[in-house]
């Protein structure tokens, strides 16, 4: 072999400099790649929450067609008391959310006929009926899709454990709780007392879902498309215990609520306190805001700096303010 030919054939190796400057190179663009790939990850989950909430609110649209209301955000059984040995006599054990409501609404009306509205949300039964979640409650962006609550269990025909049940992260407006605005005070039908609001952490009287409630268009007097019907409640940032996510079908007693809460805090603000589940802030973890769902079944991205004066006037459908997210 010549020489020249020697030279040619060593020439065709990388040296380690270059080798590592290679590495360096691949390292700097894959760091610069990845918030973007993250960042269209996210765009598109907010774009699938976003779909989730207008779902919800065209159910909850056709929900008002069929029965001339919107349904409470928790709703309990006037019926006659369960046994006094029922596990479901504890207070507002007998209730379910405005999800149960409109299930057949979002498709899901083979679960909506086997929900025991006697037994309520955490009766045995439907303890066995929710195994699953309609994927419209759930928001993708939400780590947390499972309640941590000890007495939300799925249980088998033998009441084994089978696990937690699903959180639902839409959660119904109950109303503005704020100066100038009413709460919702009445007897408590248990135990015939009348309750010390502030016990159970206040429950407004001025939204569109709230406990108990029958609102139709005609009680929206701000405007539906100043009002708030429904919003967001999917962060992990909330403790576990009473702030952390409910299961989906857990409705109203007189003044607790699961899937329905007051606007009392402003946006991704924890504001907890021990058994403050009532005042509960609409969060996310879309960065700098949430989503909300208006009466007319607009959605909005509400940023986290809004004005409270302004937030506390279109989570209330009858406060006659003059205020919009326009």
């Amino acid at each position: 072999m010549s020489r020249s030919n020697v030279r040619k054939s060593k020439s065709l190796g990388f040296t380690l400099v270059e080798l590592l400057v290679v590495i360096a190179i691949i390292g700097v663009l894959i760091a610069l790649l990845l918030p973007a790939v993250q960042q269209a990850r996210e765009a598109a989950r907010r774009m699938s929450c976003q779909a989730n909430l207008k779902q919800i609110g065209i159910a909850l649209h056709n929900y008002h067609d069929v029965y001339g209301s919107f349904p409470p955000g928790g709703f309990r059984y006037m019926g006659p008391s369960p046994s006094s040995t029922n596990e479901n006599t504890a207070f507002g054990a007998t209730s379910h959310s405005f999800l149960v409501a409109i299930l057949p609404q979002v498709e899901f009306s083979a679960m909506a006929d086997n929900f025991n509205h006697i037994q309520g949300w955490r009766g045995r039964p439907n303890r066995r009926v929710v195994t699953t979640v309609p994927p419209v409650y759930q928001c993708p962006s939400a780590p947390l899709t499972l309640s941590d609550h000890t007495d939300e269990t799925i249980i088998d025909d033998d009441d084994n454990v089978l696990g937690q049940m699903f959180a639902g992260h839409y959660v119904g407006n109950m109303g503005p709780i704020g100066p100038g605005y009413t709460l919702f005070c009445k007897k408590n039908s248990d135990s015939g007392s009348a309750p010390n609001c502030d016990s159970f952490n206040e429950v407004s009287d001025q939204g569109v879902l709230g406990a108990n409630s029958k609102n139709a268009f005609r009680d929206i007097t701000d405007g539906t498309s100043n009002t708030i019907m429904v919003g967001e409640l999917s962060t992990n940032e909330y403790p576990t215990g009473a702030a952390a996510p409910r299961a989906w079908s857990r409705g109203c007693a007189d003044h607790s609520c699961g899937m329905a809460k007051n606007v009392k805090f402003g946006i991704n603000i924890q504001g907890f306190v021990s058994g403050n589940f009532n005042n509960m802030s609409f969060s996310s973890m879309h960065p700098g805001g949430t989503h909300v769902l208006m009466t007319d079944s607009s959605v909005h991205f509400v940023s986290e700096n809004i004005n409270m004066d302004v937030y506390l006037a279109i989570a209330s459908r009858n406060g006659s303010e003059v205020a919009s997210l326009e």
